[in-house]
């Protein structure tokens, strides 16, 4: 997803990117990857930055070559960035990023988008940390209890598994998804820098059924990120 998601934001505009990734491009990636077998082996974030430079040469691509992790989050993401976006392939990750962040009160805006385990719908969870709500209260009942992202609407079909479907899912789904996927993440991009969309919450935007679905992320008291940073 991050592959299609840099690419649009190159095609919309946007002209300063890092790229964090130590994965190489293997070749059970290229069919859900913009990459193509030409770059077979190499790390993805340095064949994505040759890629995104040949589609527009004023564009600054950096690439690190590193995984994201709760260690390094903070020290990994340089300062002057205006947006982070999350495409990992670890609901697990991004829930303890996103305590990590919290804690600190981060001061950037962050999206933690995801393809749900079917392969049809997508969903992007648009974090500021001065408001209500955080991405773990997606993931905590009304009891307080963990539990299956309450966001996903295949949450019937899979009353086991708790995966956001990025990477371990072998459903078979093609472009569509990633495109629609990426055009949620370019609208709440915009938002971030839309006053007229600085509500009180944070916001949740989903692509499913063919249609883009708005909502508020409310604060949840329960949640084990925001109940322990209150």
């Amino acid at each position: 997803m991050g592959s299609y998601v840099s690419e649009e934001l190159v095609r919309s505009g946007v002209k300063n990117l890092v790229l964090i990734d130590s994965d190489g491009l293997e070749q059970a990636n290229i069919m859900r990857n913009r990459l193509t077998y030409l770059y077979h082996g190499n790390y993805k974030v340095e064949a994505l930055a040759a890629e995104l430079q040949y589609i527009h040469p004023e564009v600054i691509v950096t690439p690190i070559k590193e995984n994201i992790t709760t260690a390094n989050c903070l020290n990994i993401i340089p300062d002057d960035v205006d947006v982070v976006i999350f495409t990992v392939d670890s609901t697990d990750i991004q829930i303890e990023c996103n305590r990590i962040f919290k804690a600190c009160h981060y001061n950037k805006p962050v999206l933690f988008a995801w393809l749900e385990g079917d392969g049809k719908s997508s969903h992007v969870a648009s974090i500021q940390y001065r408001k209500s709500g955080c991405y773990e209260c997606l993931f905590t009942d009304k009891d307080g209890k963990h539990c299956l992202c309450r966001a996903n609407v295949s949450n019937e079909e899979e009353p086991v598994i708790l995966r956001n479907g990025c990477g371990g899912t072998r459903v078979a789904y093609g472009n569509s998804t990633l495109l629609s996927a990426s055009k949620i993440v370019l609208e709440a991009m915009a938002d971030c820098f839309n006053e007229q969309n600085a509500g009180k919450d944070n916001t949740l935007i989903g692509f499913h059924h063919g249609k883009v679905v708005r909502s508020q992320l409310s604060g949840n008291h329960l949640c084990g990120c925001c109940g322990m940073n209150n």
